[in-house]
C-alpha cells in the first residue's frame, strides 16, 4: 500500500524527538509498505516550514498550520485542512496514496476526512488518548471530532478504554478496533542498574524517580512535584529526574523553587531512546501522574526494562499494571503515600504487570491489516 499519514504527532526539525511511538509505527510500517508523512508545524513555534525530509525511507513535509491560538477552536480543522491543503494534494497528484491515516482525532483527522473525500480516498483516524479523554460536550471541538470519528472509514484506537470512548461518541461499533502500540525490544530490556547508572554519571546514592513526558496540564508533572513535597517532609530520601519538553517548564521551575525541592528535582531535555532505556534501567520508580492518558508508551517500556512504576487510574493504564501500581490522578497526598510505599523495602508491593508488549513490527502488521480492509472495501465500492 501506499500510505499516507496525516498528523502533527510526528518528528519535526524543532522537536527530533516528537512523538517518537508514530516514527516508530511508521518505520515498521514502512518495511513493507510506501509511506509518507504530512506533519504541520504550528506557526507559533517559530520554525519555518519545511520540505521533503527522509528518515528511515520516509518521506515527510512540515507545512506551517496556521491558526488562532487558544480562540475559534471549533475552527481549528478547517485552519488546519487549509493550512496542509497544497502539500496534501501535491502528493495525491503526484504519488496516488491508496489510504489516510490520520493519528489524533481533530483537528488532523477531521481535515484529512474533508481532504480525502476530494479524492474519495479511505480514511482510518488513529486516536492517542486526550484527543478523546479530555473533551467534554461542552469543549467546542467536541461536536467537530465526533464528526470526524463517525465519517471516517474506521477508527484505531490504542487501548479498549479509548475504543469505549470512541463508540460513545459516535463511531461505528464494526468499524472501530484497537492496535496496541508496540516497543523497540533490542532498545528496552532489562539491565544491572549500576551500570546503567554508571553510563549515565550518576553518583547519589538516594532512590532515582523518574518522569518521563511533554511537561503539559495533561500529563500532571505538576502533581508530582506537590507530592515530592509531601514526601521530602515525611523524610523519604529521594531525587526526581523530569525528562521532558512543553509550555509548563516555566511554571514547574518555579513550583519547585516554591517547595525549595532544587536539591532534589532536576529538568532534563528529551533524549534519544537508547539514552532513554538506561534511564529506566537507573530507576528505582517511574512515576506517571497524568490526568488523561490512552495507553502509555512509557509504561511499556518501564516494564521492558524491569522498572516498577506508579500511574494514575485513568484512560487505558489499567489495562497494563497491577492494582496496587495506581493511585487516583489529581491527588498529590495519595501519590506521596505510594510513592513512600513503593521506596520503602518493608512495604513495597510484588507486582504483576498485566500487559506484555509486542514489538513494533507487530504493531504495524495489525495497523496495516486494518487499512488494507478499508482500502479493498474502497477498491470493490469504485468497480
Amino acid at each position: 500500500m501506499r500510505i499516507l499519514a496525516v498528523t502533527n504527532l510526528y518528528p519535526n526539525p524543532k522537536q527530533p524527538h516528537r512523538a517518537s511511538f508514530n516514527r516508530r509505527q511508521f518505520a515498521a510500517l514502512a518495511l513493507d509498505h510506501d509511506v509518507r508523512v504530512i506533519a504541520p508545524i504550528a506557526w507559533t513555534s517559530g520554525l519555518a516550514p519545511q520540505g521533503a525530509r527522509v528518515e528511515s525511507g520516509i518521506i515527510s513535509h512540515h507545512p506551517h498550520y496556521l491558526y488562532t491560538p487558544k480562540v475559534l477552536r471549533a475552527h481549528y480543522g478547517h485552519f488546519y485542512q487549509n493550512s496542509i491543503r497544497p502539500t496534501f494534494h501535491q502528493h495525491v497528484r503526484e504519488w496516488h496514496p491508496d489510504v489516510v491515516l490520520a493519528c489524533w482525532a481533530y483537528p488532523d483527522g477531521w481535515a484529512a476526512v474533508r481532504l480525502a473525500r476530494e479524492y474519495r480516498l479511505p480514511v482510518a483516524i488513529k486516536v492517542h488518548g486526550s484527543d478523546l479523554l479530555t473533551l467534554t460536550p461542552r469543549d467546542p471541538r467536541y461536536a467537530r471530532t465526533a464528526e470526524a470519528l463517525a465519517a471516517a472509514n474506521t477508527v484505531i484506537a490504542v487501548s479498549n478504554n479509548l475504543r469505549e470512548k470512541a463508540l460513545a461518541m459516535g463511531a461505528h461499533p464494526h468499524r472501530t478496533h484497537v492496535v496496541y502500540n508496540g516497543i523497540d525490544a533490542a532498545t528496552f530490556h532489562s539491565g544491572p542498574r549500576d551500570h546503567a547508572r554508571q553510563l549515565l554519571n550518576l553518583t547519589d546514592p538516594a532512590p532515582l524517580i523518574l518522569f518521563i513526558g511533554n511537561l503539559l496540564p495533561v500529563k500532571g508533572p505538576d502533581i508530582l512535584i506537590n507530592a515530592l513535597a509531601r514526601a521530602r517532609d515525611a523524610h523519604v530520601p529521594f531525587r526526581c529526574v523530569c525528562i521532558g519538553q512543553g509550555p509548563m517548564t516555566r511554571e514547574l521551575r518555579a513550583l519547585v523553587d516554591r517547595h525549595a525541592l532544587a536539591a532534589h528535582i532536576e529538568f532534563r531535555p528529551p533524549c534519544p531512546q537508547e539514552q532513554l532505556a538506561n534511564w529506566y534501567r537507573a530507576a528505582d520508580l517511574l512515576v506517571l501522574p497524568s490526568r488523561s492518558e490512552g495507553t502509555p508508551n512509557v509504561l511499556l517500556e518501564a516494564a521492558a526494562c524491569a522498572t516498577p512504576f506508579i500511574a494514575t487510574n485513568v484512560g487505558g493504564v489499567p489495562d497494563l499494571c497491577d492494582p496496587a501500581a495506581l493511585v487516583q490522578p489529581n491527588n498529590p497526598a495519595a501519590l506521596a503515600q505510594r510513592i513512600q510505599h513503593f521506596l520503602t523495602p518493608a512495604t513495597r508491593p510484588t507486582l504483576r504487570p498485566r500487559f506484555t508488549p509486542g514489538s513494533w513490527s507487530d504493531s504495524a502488521r495489525s495497523l496495516a491489516t486494518v487499512l488494507e480492509r478499508i482500502t479493498r472495501k474502497q477498491h470493490a465500492a469504485a468497480a
